[in-house]
C-alpha cells in the first residue's frame, strides 16, 4: 500500500507557551511523506538515517496503530522536507502532520486538516519536544490561513483567511532554539504579556499580535532585533517578529514592499526568503466557543 502526506511550516503570530493559547500562520515550506505499507509480523520501519529521530519514529508507529487496524506492518518511509529543523519554523509539527496523511492516505482514510493537526499535537507532547503540542503550529501548517488555537484542548478560537496581496520575508539566520519544553520556566512570567498579544490576535489584528508578541520572546531568548525591526518598519514591513523560539525572524509584507524588506535582512547572516502565505486547505474551521 502507497501514501503521500503533506504538511507546511507555520511562522508564530503568539507563542502558546506562557498561556496555551497560540496563533501562527502557514507559509509556502512543504515536508512531504512517502509510505509503503505491507503486513507483517511485527512493526519495523525502515527511512533513510539522514532523517532517522525518535519523534519521526513514535509518528509512525503511532500513525500505523491509530489508522492501521490494530494490524502490525512494515513501513518504507521516504521523506523530503524544505523546512529547516529547530529555527522555529515548525518542522517539529509539520513532520508527524505529513506522516499521519501519507499513512492514513495508504489506508484508504484521508485525513480532514484538523485531524492530522491533533494528531501531531499528540505525538509532540509525547515526544516532549513540545510543552504545549504546538496544536496552532500543526494546525496553520496544515490548514492553512492564520489560526488562533487553544493548545490544552485542541480547540480553534480563529480561523482566517490570509489578506490578498501578502506575503512573507523570512530571515534564517545559522544557530537553533532548544526544545521548548526546556523552556517553560523562562516563558512562565510572561503571560500577561502574551494576554495582550492574543487579544489582537482573537480580534483579528495579526501584526499588532506579532509585535507584541516579538518583544516579550526577545527579552527571554536573549535576541537583539529591535534596531532590525526599526529598520523593517521603515522599509514598508507590516510587522516583524521571532517565529516559535527563534533564531528565525518573519517579516509580514504588501507584495509591493517585499523587495525591499528582503534587502534589509543581513544575508551574509543567514539565508532570505520570500514566501506565500499557505491559503486555507478546503474550507474555513469551525470556530469553538
Amino acid at each position: 500500500m502507497h501514501g503521500v502526506g503533506t504538511a507546511h511550516a507555520a511562522i508564530t503570530v503568539v507563542n502558546a507557551l506562557p498561556t496555551g493559547i497560540g496563533s501562527a500562520a502557514g507559509v509556502s515550506l512543504a515536508t512531504t511523506a512517502e509510505v509503503e505499507l505491507e503486513t507483517a509480523a511485527s512493526f519495523r520501519l525502515s527511512v533513510d538515517t539522514a532523517h532517522d529521530t525518535r519523534l519521526l519514529r513514535q509518528a509512525v508507529a503511532a500513525a500505523v496503530e491509530q489508522w492501521g487496524g490494530g494490524r502490525p506492518y512494515s513501513v518504507v518511509l521516504h521523506l523530503r522536507s524544505d523546512i529547516p529543523p529547530s529555527k522555529g519554523l515548525k518542522s517539529s509539527s509539520a513532520l508527524p502532520t505529513a506522516i499521519a496523511r501519507a499513512v492514513s492516505s495508504a489506508m484508504g482514510q484521508p485525513l480532514r486538516p484538523i485531524v492530522a493537526a491533533q494528531f501531531a499535537a499528540t505525538v509532540g507532547r509525547a515526544s516532549g519536544l513540545s510543552a504545549t503540542g504546538a496544536f496552532d503550529d500543526a494546525l496553520a501548517g496544515s490548514a492553512g490561513g492564520f489560526v488562533v488555537t487553544d493548545n490544552q484542548r485542541c480547540a480553534v478560537l480563529r480561523h482566517d483567511l490570509p489578506p490578498a496581496g501578502w506575503k512573507v520575508v523570512l530571515w534564517i539566520p545559522d544557530g537553533t532554539h532548544r526544545p521548548s519544553s526546556e523552556l517553560v520556566e523562562s516563558f512562565s512570567s510572561t503571560a500577561d504579556e502574551s494576554e495582550v498579544a492574543l487579544r489582537y490576535a482573537r480580534n483579528g489584528e495579526y501584526p499588532a499580535a506579532m509585535n507584541r508578541n516579538t518583544q516579550r520572546v526577545e527579552r527571554v531568548m536573549g535576541y537583539e532585533y529591535a534596531a532590525l525591526h526599526a529598520s523593517l518598519r521603515q522599509a514598508g514591513a507590516l510587522a516583524s517578529g521571532v517565529t516559535g523560539m527563534g533564531p528565525a525572524v518573519a517579516a509580514l509584507v504588501l507584495r509591493e514592499h517585499a523587495h525591499e524588506v528582503r534587502e534589509v535582512f543581513p544575508s551574509t547572516l543567514g539565508e532570505t526568503k520570500t514566501l506565500d502565505l499557505l491559503p486555507i486547505q478546503g474550507e474555513r474551521l469551525s470556530v469553538t466557543a
